[in-house]
């Protein structure tokens, strides 16, 4: 188990007073031109993926256990 694993677990398993609750993930990925600084909302490009539901680990691929 990698740190990120652990990481989601702790997450995934918090206790709340919430019936049923999941992980889901978003990636963005900014680009910048050479020699620009690297500020939000002046990137060259964008690239967003819609919300998916976490299913494994993105570090080390591990499918993630859910308790409950």
């Amino acid at each position: 188990m990698c740190k990120c694993c652990e990481r989601i677990e702790f997450w995934g398993n918090e206790k709340s007073d919430y019936v049923d609750h999941k992980l889901f993930v978003k990636l963005s990925q900014y680009g910048w031109r050479k020699g620009e600084r690297k500020t939000k909302g002046k990137q060259a490009t964008t690239i967003t993926t819609r919300a998916y539901n976490l299913k494994y680990c993105p570090s080390c691929g591990i499918k993630i256990k859910k308790k409950g």
